[in-house]
């Protein structure tokens, strides 16, 4: 009987076909979740025929939801932890946008009680964004 004598040599290759596979799963996760963590919460807004206006990024945001809940910047409020949230916004930072987004069910009041509240608070640049209506000539 022979006896067979393998010699093993080292790879000196890295295999890096499951270090491929951990990436793109990585990224597609990422794809997948970042249009969630950008638009917040879910609130169907009126429609309008106005043009795009352009934002600025250090924008403060407040939602109103269909069921009358307000938000801060994705954070559930009140409107008196409003208020003061404002009123220190307003102290730490100049020039302070407000965005105010409320869904087209919410009662024209409630829009009205915050727009009260965010000029209170000293803010004067206030925007009301709308999806853009689709006008075919």
């Amino acid at each position: 009987m022979k006896s067979r004598l393998y010699s093993y040599t080292p790879i000196s290759q890295i295999n890096i076909t499951s270090l491929v596979d951990v990436t793109m799963v990585l990224l597609i996760v990422f794809i997948l979740i970042t249009p969630i963590m950008l638009h917040g919460i879910n609130v169907q807004l009126p429609q309008s025929s106005s043009e795009r206006m352009n934002v600025s990024k250090d924008a403060v945001t407040i939602s109103i939801s269909r069921y009358g809940s307000l938000y801060l910047d994705n954070a559930k409020v009140t409107y008196e932890s409003l208020r003061k949230r404002l009123k220190i916004i307003v102290g730490s930072t100049q020039n302070t946008c407000v965005i105010i987004k409320a869904d087209k069910s919410v009662k024209y009041g409630e829009v009205v009680k915050v727009l009260d509240i965010v000029k209170k608070s000293g803010i004067s640049r206030v925007g009301l964004p709308t999806r853009v209506r689709n006008i075919r000539r």
